[in-house]
């Protein structure tokens, strides 16, 4: 409690009211979120026929997380015209609106909250359990938008103080995890006593009050559109900004959005392959997620459901994770001072930033892949035992050995707790680092558009690279 006390007391007034409203629009969100993901979850599994239930369940979820890019591009070009908490409070609204129209779906077509007086079986509507495809993608376009925003304002609030940020991050992330544990068990009780078509009913409610209390967040950046104009400035980006024609038109800047991620990952993908610094980051962040994920939305399900034979408590099982989710963001604040590279976390739990393209194209394949598995093993021996085996045991411990490996790919990784990984260093010279990142570009260097893209992947790096701990 001293630590957090201390973090409290670095912040000044402003920046204490800001922190406390958007922690508790956070939580807010974060319950109404674990109701929904509870109950969608739990839906799926009890309404896609048996023989392709999880194999339509992981193509269901991979769309959901290749949306949520959709929805995050959807949203970027808004923060230039509105300030971030009026985006961030439409983007919430959005999805509570989604997760109502589910509901009256549901009611309209026949659905009633669960029984209990009679069998005590739940009673859907007659709509058809594919449209669930359609509401998870919607759904996670709604949730891309969120995820962004909500990922802006921190740095809004503090400014580009590293240490600040930092600490924000870790201890806004534990509030999170304390309403998400909070809401992973409640939601498991929720969906036994209602239904699971019915159970996220308070999730609209939850994302309402979200929405509201974020609007009473000062307007933070946009009030300061200056300051951004001069950092492009410095930092070399305002001439190639100027570059194209500027736009109020929304679709032009969406498509511009789509044009700029797609040079990103081209851009990263080169960065990555080629340089010792960064290959590192596929098993360390891409597969961590995506095991982290997999375990929570395929395995934790097929477990509850095959075996438990309710699978309502895999949320149980969702709820240890967000405990434990809890206790890392605890231990980052506690000791984020004395940890400046992620690779000591790295080796205890894996759970870090990402690079989201391949993480999703991980997801996306192998959730259906496996999916097929378990559903095949269901069908031919009437339980999932091997496929856990496989699938939980095999899966996942050559998954941990391969990201423990990887942690050592780094120059100077070999020492427990590395001052530096390679050429990045805690204190090095930013020009050593653009040109290592400048002769990695090929013949098309002098194009302006892929030299902003190369640039503001250099910018990132930097700036993310004493944070990342805050992140896991």
């Amino acid at each position: 409690m001293s630590a957090i006390r201390s973090v409290w007391r670095s912040y000044t007034y402003a920046e204490k009211r800001d922190i406390g409203i958007y922690m508790a629009g956070i939580m807010f969100y974060k319950l109404g979120l674990e109701f929904f993901n509870g109950s969608i979850t739990t839906l799926a599994t009890k309404r896609f026929e048996s023989g392709q239930t999880f194999t339509k369940m992981g193509a269901a979820q991979g769309l959901n997380q290749a949306a949520q890019c959709a929805g995050a591009i959807l949203i970027a070009p808004l923060v230039k015209r509105w300030p971030t908490r009026t985006v961030l409070s439409a983007a919430i609204t959005m999805f509570a609106l989604m997760a109502a129209t589910l509901l009256i779906v549901d009611a309209g077509t026949g659905g009633k909250f669960k029984d209990h007086k009679g069998n005590g079986a739940t009673q859907y509507g007659t709509w058809s359990p594919n449209l669930l495809f359609l509401f998870w993608t919607i759904s996670g376009i709604c949730y891309g938008m969120v995820e962004l925003i909500r990922r802006v304002i921190p740095a809004d609030i503090v400014g580009g103080q590293v240490d600040k940020l930092r600490r924000m991050d870790a201890t806004v992330h534990i509030f999170y995890e304390i309403a998400g544990t909070g809401g992973a068990f409640a939601s498991s009780s929720a969906i036994s006593r209602w239904g699971d078509n019915k159970s996220f009913f308070l999730t609209p409610v939850f994302f309402t009050l979200a929405g509201v209390t974020w609007l009473f967040i000062s307007t933070l950046s946009f009030a300061r559109e200056g300051v951004l104009n001069e950092e492009m400035e410095a930092a070399g980006l305002a001439g190639v900004d100027r570059s194209k024609r500027p736009t109020t038109n929304y679709f032009i800047m969406v498509g511009r959005g789509f044009r700029s991620f797609g040079e990103s990952v081209w851009v990263g993908a080169k960065l990555i392959f080629t340089n010792r610094c960064f290959i590192w980051l596929i098993p360390s962040y891409a597969i961590a997620l995506y095991l982290h994920r997999f375990l929570e939305n395929t395995l934790a399900p097929a477990f509850a459901k095959r075996v438990l034979g309710t699978v309502q408590w895999s949320q149980i099982i969702v709820g240890g994770s967000n405990f434990g989710e809890l206790l890392g963001a605890l231990s980052v604040l506690i000791l984020s001072d004395h940890v400046p590279t992620p690779l000591p976390w790295l080796r205890f739990d894996a759970l870090a930033a990402f690079l989201y393209t391949t993480y999703i194209v991980l997801y996306a394949v192998l959730s259906v892949v496996l999916g097929h598995v378990i559903d095949v093993d269901d069908d031919t021996h009437g339980n999932i035992i091997r496929s856990l085996r496989t699938v939980g045991g095999v899966h996942f411990t050559v998954s941990c050995f391969i990201i423990l490996a990887s942690t050592f790919v780094p120059r100077g990784a070999y020492s427990f707790n590395p001052k530096a990984l390679g050429t990045i260093t805690t204190g090095g010279s930013p020009e050593q680092s653009d040109s290592e990142m400048d002769s990695i570009v090929d013949g098309r260097k002098g194009s302006r558009d892929l030299k902003a893209s190369t640039i503001s992947f250099v910018l990132i790096v930097k700036t993310a690279k004493p944070c990342v701990a805050a992140i896991i």
